[in-house]
């Protein structure tokens, strides 16, 4: 008896569809952002794809920043066969009144890539014209939210082979067949709904229920992605990521050159830059670098200046700057000049200079009265960035706000409200809360357990401003905002000798190096050094004593230690 057998040769396109939101829009537009904004990865036609968008790395006329291309990357191929796919994408009105259509983009023709890719190759689709033309109606402004919607169709061949009842199975084939079947669900559904699969569903079920479990066990063994699919035949692949922009920092940091010419000329004779103190903005180590001083192409005198990260990231840091130079005569207009967009350090890469920041010539026009250069620096920080991926069935993505932990934490202090501990510095009564102090301090938290007033914990040896300083300290990790009126009026050495004292007290040593930084920082003057290094050997600081030494060594500086020491040592004896 002839045997009979059937087989049928199919392909369709198989969809997926992808949400992509993009958070903190209008600041990646804001700092020219030169990298690529990508999407998490999602599934389609059983391979990864993402969507990457980038911007302009150069503003447009007027300053404005836009995004310049949307792609369509295929992150692996590791088969044999090439992957044809078109695709689209949406961007709805954010609104959502309906007033205005979607701002669509379409593939006119399919896409091939290669087998046996194992690099990411990309596909630049195109921005929706209609977006490029009135990006404000599609852009969440409330949220700051981009959502780009993308959809991707890729072919998927295959073949079903069937043969009648009784007929002995090829082993081979029937293992590549439930090899293919289980490499995506949209397929097996696919297989499912031909009229031959349903002809042997009704002559040889049996069969089919063996082909089954065959199936299952396969799926399971490939430990797939198809548990998180969709289990409907006439819908798509659905997914969604949500980039989460990097958290933003911004500081400023007023580098003093006393004298100079007499420091452009060490800084030739030493073949060294010079280097600013050390600041911090976004829990990052930073100082500015002036130099070298160099000959230019206009034949004068040009100097350079760098930010520079003190600190090797751990990840990449982003950051931004804008140097000022103002006129304390106050008859020129300030000079200023930067780098704008957000450049990348890294532990190989820790500065970027400005090669020609400003001649020599110009320098001169913007010096104090001694000679001075007083250069003003704005600076942005961004930590790195976050892309997550979900099922849509969540619903729609929820902003995440910076941390202001801090901030409620300092309005908790200032309140007073539910407050637990009264301390008595200097006859003043301060308000705290107990298990802010255990967690922060175990010092001053031991003296609350030990006090014997049970009505207030007295703190001897320490004067109210130090101690609030410090108990602002312990509830937002930061010094106080208002530092600078605060030593003004009690004299800097004086005030911030008292606060470090507090923080070596009660050992809290991140207070003290923000401390010693902010002695090292004042110092502009020989006594300031001098009172300065007193402060760093009665609470033993090294670091501390060590700057002040460098800076009365300066060349401009030095010349004026031993008037300085003679005044000092004159004005003692006849005290």
């Amino acid at each position: 008896m002839a045997q009979k057998t059937t087989s049928t040769h199919r392909s369709a396109f198989v969809q997926a569809t992808h949400r992509f939101d993009i958070l903190g829009y209008s600041t990646l537009k804001s700092l020219g952002v030169r990298t690529a904004v990508r999407s998490g990865s999602f599934h389609a036609g059983g391979l990864p794809w993402a969507l990457v968008c980038c911007f302009d790395e150069i503003p447009k006329p007027g300053g404005v920043v836009q995004l310049a291309s949307i792609s369509l990357e295929l992150s692996k191929n590791e088969t044999r066969v090439q992957v044809v796919a078109m695709a689209g994408l949406r961007i709805d009105e954010a609104a959502g009144t309906g007033q205005f259509p979607a701002a669509v983009w379409q593939s006119a023709r399919a896409k091939t890539f290669g087998a046996w890719q194992r690099d990411a190759v990309a596909w630049e689709l195109g921005v929706p014209a209609a977006f490029r033309d009135q990006e404000a109606r599609y852009v969440d402004a409330d949220a700051d939210r981009l959502t780009i919607h993308c959809t991707v169709d890729v072919l998927q061949k295959y073949s079903a082979a069937a043969a009648a009842h009784g007929r002995p199975s090829c082993r081979q084939l029937e293992a590549s067949c439930i090899e293919f079947m289980t490499s995506n669900p949209d397929v097996y559904e696919a297989v499912e709904a031909t009229l031959e699969y349903k002809e042997l569903e009704k002559d040889c079920g049996p069969f089919i229920n063996e082909l089954t479990k065959k199936v299952a066990r396969r799926a399971l063994a490939r430990n797939s992605h198809s548990s998180s699919s969709s289990t409907s035949s006439s819908s798509p692949h659905k997914s969604k990521s949500t980039y989460n922009p990097y958290a933003l920092f911004r500081g400023t940091h007023e580098f003093i050159i006393r004298n100079l010419s007499a420091a452009r000329q060490t800084s030739h004779v030493d073949d060294e830059d010079i280097r600013s103190g050390t600041f911090q903005v976004g829990g990052y180590d930073w100082a500015i670098d002036v130099g070298p001083w160099q000959e230019g192409k206009d034949g004068k005198e040009h100097v350079g200046i760098s930010l520079v990260l003190l600190n090797a990231p751990v990840a990449s840091v982003k950051a931004s700057a804008c140097f000022r130079i103002d006129d304390p005569k106050g008859k020129s207009p300030a000079f200023s000049h930067g780098f704008g967009p957000m450049c990348v350090y890294t532990k190989a890469e820790q500065f970027y200079r400005i090669q020609q920041f400003i001649t020599l010539e110009s320098a001169t026009e913007y010096l104090g009265h001694d000679g001075s250069l007083a250069i003003h620096g704005e600076f942005k920080v961004a930590t790195v960035s976050l892309t997550s991926t979900a099922n849509t069935n969540v619903g729609a993505p929820v902003a995440v706000p910076p941390t202001d932990l801090a901030w409620h934490l300092e309005q908790l202090l200032v309140s007073e409200q539910e407050s637990d501990i009264k301390f008595l510095v200097e006859q003043s009564e301060i308000r705290a809360h107990s298990l802010v102090i255990a967690a922060r301090s175990s010092v001053l938290h031991k003296a609350v357990a030990f006090a014997t007033d049970t009505d207030h914990v007295r703190i001897d040896n320490i004067n109210t401003i130090a101690f609030k300083a410090m108990l602002h300290f312990i509830y937002t990790d930061e010094l106080p905002l208002n530092t600078d009126l605060v030593l003004h009026a009690g004299g800097f050495v004086t005030v911030a000798g008292d606060m470090l004292a507090a923080a070596c007290r009660f050992r809290l040593e991140r207070m003290k190096r923000l401390c010693m930084n902010l002695l090292a920082e004042k110092v502009r003057t020989v006594s300031d050094a001098l009172a300065a290094v007193k402060v760093a050997r009665r609470h033993n600081c090294p670091e501390l004593e060590e700057y002040c030494r460098r800076y009365m060594s300066l060349p401009h500086v030095s010349n004026k230690v031993t008037e300085t020491c003679i005044s000092l040592f004159l004005e003692s004896q006849l005290a």
